[in-house]
């Protein structure tokens, strides 16, 4: 079984990623994007954790903004989720996951969480883990790949 912790819009506040990484003790963290460099100081906080990152809109960067990833034979899809105008409809967002023959599907942005199935994908938005105001809070996905079997959960801090 592969445990994935999935973090995404994290504004500078490291504080919570690491407690999440404490809290979860994952195998790997995928972080969606919208500050680079916390993704950076979370791989020094954990040298031997294996962090996966894309590039958000707040992120100044000449990254690959989507990637597709392969975690035990089973592909997920990763982007921040701008470039598909998540914030209107997740629409082009799947499309573009199905045209890749995504098992699941991962994008950040809109800082509201999204738990769901479309067409058999497992489709996550953690929301944000950088939320320091109330009534908002600090939000995380939980990716589990065992074998066929694909679970997601939504965490808050």
């Amino acid at each position: 079984m592969t445990r994935i912790l999935v973090v995404s819009d994290s504004h500078g506040v490291i504080e919570y990623m690491a407690q999440a990484v404490r809290d979860t003790m994952p195998d790997m963290v995928i972080h969606l994007g919208d500050c680079w460099p916390d993704g950076e100081k979370l791989r020094r906080l954990f040298p031997d954790l294996l962090i996966e990152q894309v590039p958000g809109n707040c992120d100044c960067r000449d990254e690959v903004h989507e990637r597709l990833l392969i975690v035990e034979g089973k592909k997920i899809f990763i982007c921040h989720g701008h470039d598909y105008c998540v914030k209107m409809s997740y629409t082009r967002f799947l499309q573009a996951a199905l045209a890749k023959g995504a098992d699941v599907a991962l994008c950040g942005h809109t800082h509201r969480v999204c738990q769901d199935y479309y067409n058999g994908m497992a489709v996550l938005n953690p929301g944000t883990i950088g939320a320091q105001k109330l009534p908002n809070r600090p939000t995380y996905g939980i990716v589990e790949i065992n074998g066929d079997k694909i679970n997601t959960e939504i965490w808050c801090l």
